[in-house]
Protein backbone atom coordinates (compact mmCIF):
# COMPACT_ATOMS: atom_id res chain seq x y z
CA UNK A 1 0.00 0.00 0.00
CA UNK A 2 1.43 2.93 -0.70
CA UNK A 3 0.77 5.23 2.60
CA UNK A 4 1.97 7.41 5.08
CA UNK A 5 3.87 4.91 7.52
CA UNK A 6 2.16 4.00 10.93
CA UNK A 7 3.68 6.66 13.27
CA UNK A 8 4.29 4.27 16.64
CA UNK A 9 3.27 6.68 19.90
CA UNK A 10 5.20 4.94 22.75
CA UNK A 11 5.08 7.22 25.69
CA UNK A 12 8.72 8.27 25.62
CA UNK A 13 9.28 8.62 29.55
CA UNK A 14 8.01 4.57 29.94
CA UNK A 15 11.07 2.39 31.26
CA UNK A 16 11.41 -0.17 28.01
CA UNK A 17 10.80 -3.72 28.43
CA UNK A 18 13.64 -6.39 26.70
CA UNK A 19 12.92 -9.65 26.95
CA UNK A 20 16.82 -11.63 26.26
CA UNK A 21 16.03 -15.14 26.38
CA UNK A 22 14.00 -16.88 23.06
CA UNK A 23 10.87 -19.24 23.69
CA UNK A 24 11.90 -22.28 22.85
CA UNK A 25 10.12 -23.45 19.57
CA UNK A 26 9.07 -27.12 19.63
CA UNK A 27 12.01 -29.38 17.31
CA UNK A 28 9.42 -30.58 15.14
CA UNK A 29 8.16 -26.54 14.14
CA UNK A 30 11.70 -25.39 14.11
CA UNK A 31 12.09 -26.10 10.43
CA UNK A 32 9.03 -24.36 9.32
CA UNK A 33 8.59 -21.19 11.94
CA UNK A 34 12.54 -20.43 10.68
CA UNK A 35 11.42 -20.89 7.16
CA UNK A 36 9.03 -18.07 7.79
CA UNK A 37 11.15 -16.00 9.25
CA UNK A 38 13.31 -15.84 6.13
CA UNK A 39 10.28 -15.84 3.97
CA UNK A 40 8.82 -12.53 5.93
CA UNK A 41 11.98 -11.20 5.43
CA UNK A 42 12.57 -11.58 1.88
CA UNK A 43 8.74 -10.12 1.39
CA UNK A 44 9.37 -6.93 3.22
CA UNK A 45 7.56 -7.60 6.51
CA UNK A 46 10.87 -8.13 9.08
CA UNK A 47 14.37 -7.08 8.87
CA UNK A 48 17.02 -8.88 10.95
CA UNK A 49 18.56 -6.94 13.82
CA UNK A 50 22.25 -6.24 13.07
CA UNK A 51 24.35 -7.09 15.76
CA UNK A 52 25.55 -3.74 17.39
CA UNK A 53 21.99 -2.74 17.69
CA UNK A 54 21.36 -1.84 21.57
CA UNK A 55 18.43 -3.97 22.80
CA UNK A 56 15.65 -1.75 24.15
CA UNK A 57 12.27 -2.86 23.37
CA UNK A 58 12.41 -6.31 22.79
CA UNK A 59 9.51 -8.70 22.76
CA UNK A 60 9.55 -12.73 22.67
CA UNK A 61 8.28 -14.84 20.13
CA UNK A 62 5.78 -17.42 20.62
CA UNK A 63 5.05 -19.96 18.50
CA UNK A 64 0.97 -21.83 19.10
CA UNK A 65 -0.58 -24.44 16.73
CA UNK A 66 -3.04 -23.64 14.16
CA UNK A 67 -6.39 -25.67 14.13
CA UNK A 68 -4.22 -27.55 10.94
CA UNK A 69 -1.72 -28.23 13.04
CA UNK A 70 1.03 -26.10 11.50
CA UNK A 71 2.96 -23.42 13.90
CA UNK A 72 1.67 -20.23 14.04
CA UNK A 73 4.22 -17.30 15.10
CA UNK A 74 2.86 -14.52 17.61
CA UNK A 75 5.06 -12.05 19.32
CA UNK A 76 3.72 -10.66 22.59
CA UNK A 77 3.49 -6.77 22.02
CA UNK A 78 1.57 -6.33 25.46
CA UNK A 79 4.42 -3.63 27.42
CA UNK A 80 4.40 -2.22 23.64
CA UNK A 81 0.54 -1.64 24.08
CA UNK A 82 0.46 -0.65 27.97
CA UNK A 83 2.86 2.31 27.30
CA UNK A 84 0.78 3.27 23.55
CA UNK A 85 -2.23 5.11 22.65
CA UNK A 86 -4.17 3.94 19.97
CA UNK A 87 -5.05 5.84 16.90
CA UNK A 88 -8.99 5.51 16.57
CA UNK A 89 -10.46 4.82 13.40
CA UNK A 90 -14.29 3.49 13.71
CA UNK A 91 -15.26 0.25 11.87
CA UNK A 92 -18.90 -0.68 12.00
CA UNK A 93 -19.90 -3.75 13.72
CA UNK A 94 -19.90 -7.01 11.06
CA UNK A 95 -23.69 -7.15 11.83
CA UNK A 96 -24.54 -3.73 10.62
CA UNK A 97 -22.72 -3.94 7.44
CA UNK A 98 -24.05 -6.97 6.62
CA UNK A 99 -27.35 -5.20 6.71
CA UNK A 100 -26.70 -2.82 3.85
CA UNK A 101 -26.38 -5.25 1.48
CA UNK A 102 -29.49 -5.01 -0.71
CA UNK A 103 -31.39 -8.90 -1.32
CA UNK A 104 -30.96 -10.22 -4.82
CA UNK A 105 -27.71 -8.87 -5.74
CA UNK A 106 -24.57 -10.74 -7.16
CA UNK A 107 -21.74 -10.36 -4.51
CA UNK A 108 -18.29 -10.40 -4.67
CA UNK A 109 -16.32 -11.13 -1.81
CA UNK A 110 -12.51 -10.04 -0.85
CA UNK A 111 -10.21 -10.54 1.64
CA UNK A 112 -6.60 -8.73 2.08
CA UNK A 113 -3.90 -11.58 2.76
CA UNK A 114 -2.23 -10.38 5.50
CA UNK A 115 -3.49 -6.54 5.22
CA UNK A 116 -1.46 -5.14 8.17
CA UNK A 117 1.56 -5.88 6.16
CA UNK A 118 0.77 -3.27 3.99
CA UNK A 119 1.05 -0.50 6.03
CA UNK A 120 4.79 0.34 7.04
CA UNK A 121 6.33 1.72 9.77
CA UNK A 122 8.48 4.38 10.09
CA UNK A 123 11.99 3.30 10.23
CA UNK A 124 12.72 5.47 13.62
CA UNK A 125 9.29 3.76 15.31
CA UNK A 126 10.63 -0.09 13.69
CA UNK A 127 12.90 -0.60 17.08
CA UNK A 128 9.73 -0.97 19.28
CA UNK A 129 8.36 -3.81 17.48
CA UNK A 130 11.74 -6.09 18.04
CA UNK A 131 11.75 -9.78 18.96
CA UNK A 132 14.07 -12.35 20.06
CA UNK A 133 14.02 -15.91 18.81
CA UNK A 134 15.94 -18.67 18.68
CA UNK A 135 17.85 -17.47 15.29
CA UNK A 136 18.55 -13.92 16.89
CA UNK A 137 16.51 -10.63 16.55
CA UNK A 138 14.01 -9.53 13.91
CA UNK A 139 12.23 -6.53 13.96
CA UNK A 140 9.01 -5.48 12.45
CA UNK A 141 8.80 -3.08 9.35
CA UNK A 142 5.20 -3.24 8.74
CA UNK A 143 2.44 -2.86 11.06
CA UNK A 144 2.32 -6.16 12.63
CA UNK A 145 -0.94 -7.86 14.35
CA UNK A 146 -0.87 -7.54 18.09
CA UNK A 147 0.14 -3.81 18.14
CA UNK A 148 -2.56 -1.85 18.74
CA UNK A 149 -2.55 1.02 16.62
CA UNK A 150 -2.33 -1.37 13.87
CA UNK A 151 -5.81 -2.76 12.80
CA UNK A 152 -6.58 1.26 13.12
CA UNK A 153 -3.97 2.39 10.70
CA UNK A 154 -4.35 -0.47 8.29
CA UNK A 155 -8.52 0.41 8.37
CA UNK A 156 -7.60 4.02 7.69
CA UNK A 157 -5.61 3.58 4.80
CA UNK A 158 -7.88 1.28 3.11
CA UNK A 159 -10.65 3.08 3.63
CA UNK A 160 -9.16 5.87 2.36
CA UNK A 161 -8.52 3.65 -0.56
CA UNK A 162 -11.74 2.57 -1.63
CA UNK A 163 -13.72 5.69 -0.32
CA UNK A 164 -14.27 6.38 -3.97
CA UNK A 165 -16.12 2.47 -4.66
CA UNK A 166 -19.74 2.11 -4.75
CA UNK A 167 -22.24 -0.50 -3.70
CA UNK A 168 -19.83 -1.84 -1.26
CA UNK A 169 -19.14 -2.74 2.83
CA UNK A 170 -15.47 -3.53 4.38
CA UNK A 171 -14.34 -5.00 7.71
CA UNK A 172 -10.95 -4.82 8.09
CA UNK A 173 -9.78 -6.75 5.42
CA UNK A 174 -12.51 -8.64 4.21
CA UNK A 175 -15.26 -6.77 1.47
CA UNK A 176 -18.59 -7.46 -0.44
CA UNK A 177 -19.29 -5.39 -3.18
CA UNK A 178 -22.76 -5.80 -5.12
CA UNK A 179 -24.41 -5.13 -8.16
CA UNK A 180 -27.31 -6.40 -10.33
CA UNK A 181 -25.30 -9.06 -12.81
CA UNK A 182 -22.35 -11.17 -13.17
CA UNK A 183 -20.96 -8.59 -15.66
CA UNK A 184 -21.75 -5.42 -14.14
CA UNK A 185 -20.07 -7.26 -10.15
CA UNK A 186 -16.98 -7.71 -12.26
CA UNK A 187 -16.14 -4.76 -13.48
CA UNK A 188 -17.48 -2.76 -10.29
CA UNK A 189 -14.48 -4.08 -8.16
CA UNK A 190 -11.87 -2.62 -11.35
Amino acid sequence: MNCEPLQLHVDPNATPVAVHKPALVPIHWQDKVYADLERDVRIGVLEQVSQNTPTTWCSRMVVTSKADGTPRRTVDLQPQNRHSVRQTHHVPSPFHLADRVPQGMKKTVTDAWNGYHSVPIREEDRHFTTFITPWGRYRYKVAPQGFMASGDAYNQRFDAIISNFNDKVKCVDDTCMWANSIEAAFFSGM
